[in-house]
Order: structure tokens, then C-alpha cells, then sequence
């Protein structure tokens, strides 16, 4: 009975993952779209499978032991199981405090009775070979649904120094706030001092990396000074590589 149970579980947790992560699967003109839908499906799959396996599967047995408990056989038997399992399911979404788990929960847990039903009555009846074809049927149309962003999805665009800036100094509340938001200087008075920073990128020998330096020139008589802060900036990451010079004689 177990399973039973178990692949009960196993194809609604499929069908919800196919279902829940078919908005990321058509429409999409992204290049990063079989990335969205694979990750989306994961997302899904955190929340879906645990729960439809440990606490569907768990309810279910008790609704069954029940059943037989109280011997109840044939249409009611059927009604009053069905009628557990929804309302079970609408449960555990209410536990969560949410309308919209409440209304998911019940819904597949209506989808795990039936589909244990047609276990019940057709499985007996299947041959190994139609089993295995059954319980491969959604693994294969989701890697199906994935080659298919694959080959639809536009190219990836090289990422350029333009983009790599606009990353680095993206950020709120940092230093780099008071740099320029693309390549090139500006001149700012800061006390008796005249500052002059630059916002600058050169591509480095890895393809799609850039190296951003945020320079403070300051000049004041003949006081001057310079510094910088260096960064390795990648179309997702972005990290320090360590400063320059000396320290602003002036709060900044």
C-alpha cells in the first residue's frame, strides 16, 4: 500500500511542478528563460513534494485505515474518502494561513485520491514495462518542455563594459554612490579641496568580466592625492579586489 501511496504522491507532485512552472514555459522571449523555468520548478517542487509525500501520503493512510475501521464499502466509501482527502488537503493551506495554499492543498489532494484510486483498480492489471513508461512520463515532458525554451530562446548577448557600470554601481547607501553612474569624471568640491572621481572599466582576460575602478583624485595647493577601489564585475557577481592609495584627507 505504501507504494501506492508513494507514486499517488510522486505523479501530483508532477503534475503541479508541470503545471504551477508552465507560465515560465510559454510566451517567454528571454535568453535566460530555460533557467527561469528549471528554477521555478524547483521552487515548486520544495513546497509540493515534501508535503504530498509526508503529509498526503500520511493522511491518506489514516483515511483508508479508517475506512476499513468503520467498514464503510462501495459509492460511500468513496464519497467520504474523497470528501477527507479534500478537506485534509484545504487544511493544511489553512495552517499556513493562506487562501490560495488552502485552495492548491484541496486540489491536490483531490488529484492524489483519484490518481490512487486508478492505482488501485488499474495497477494490478499493467504490465512492468507500461509501469516504468507511466512513471516516466513526466520526467520526460518536463526535459521535452525544457528543450523546447532551449531551442526557441534567444541567444545570450555578450555582456559589455556599458553593463558591467550599470551592475557596479547599481547599489544604495555605498561609496560608489558618489561616482558616476557610467564611464567618466566628475568634479565636486569637497571643503578646500578640489575632488575629482572617476568611474572606469577595462575588460579582463576572462570573456564577460570587467574590471571597475571607482578613482578619488584631490588636490589642494600643493596637496594631492589619489585612490581606488577596484572590482571584478561579472554579468551576476561582483567583487572587491582590494584599493589603492591613500585615504580622502576630508570626510566624505
Amino acid at each position: 500500500m505504501i507504494v501506492r501511496k508513494w507514486a499517488s504522491a510522486y505523479f501530483t507532485s508532477m503534475f503541479f511542478i508541470l503545471v504551477l512552472s508552465l507560465p515560465y514555459a510559454v510566451g517567454t522571449n528571454s535568453p535566460y528563460a530555460l533557467r527561469d523555468y528549471f528554477g521555478w520548478a524547483s521552487i515548486v517542487g520544495v513546497y509540493v513534494v515534501p508535503s504530498t509525500f509526508l503529509y498526503g501520503s500520511l493522511v491518506s493512510l489514516v483515511i483508508d485505515a479508517c475506512m476499513v475501521r468503520f467498514k464503510f464499502q462501495g459509492p460511500a466509501e468513496y464519497l467520504i474518502s474523497g470528501f477527507l482527502h479534500t478537506g485534509f488537503g484545504f487544511l493544511f493551506g489553512a495552517l499556513l494561513s493562506s487562501s490560495l495554499f488552502s485552495i492548491y492543498g484541496a486540489s491536490a489532494a483531490l488529484l492524489y485520491f483519484m490518481i490512487d484510486r486508478g492505482i488501485k483498480l488499474l495497477g494490478p492489471r499493467l504490465r512492468r514495462k507500461v509501469i516504468v513508461s507511466f512513471l516516466a512520463a513526466p520526467l520526460f515532458l518536463m526535459a521535452l518542455i525544457g528543450w523546447n525554451i532551449f531551442l526557441t530562446s534567444p541567444p545570450e548577448k555578450d555582456f559589455t563594459a556599458e553593463e558591467a557600470v550599470r551592475f557596479a554601481t547599481s547599489s544604495t547607501g555605498t561609496i560608489t554612490d558618489l561616482f558616476p553612474k557610467e564611464a567618466g569624471t566628475v568634479k565636486v568640491k569637497a571643503g578646500e579641496y578640489e575632488v575629482e572621481r572617476e568611474t572606469a572599466v577595462w575588460p579582463s582576460a576572462e570573456k564577460g568580466t570587467y574590471e571597475v575602478h571607482f578613482i578619488e583624485r584631490w588636490r589642494s595647493g600643493t596637496e594631492a592625492g589619489e585612490c581606488r577601489d577596484i572590482y571584478e564585475v561579472t554579468r551576476s557577481s561582483m567583487t572587491a579586489k582590494g584599493s589603492e592609495g591613500t585615504e580622502p584627507p576630508y570626510p566624505r
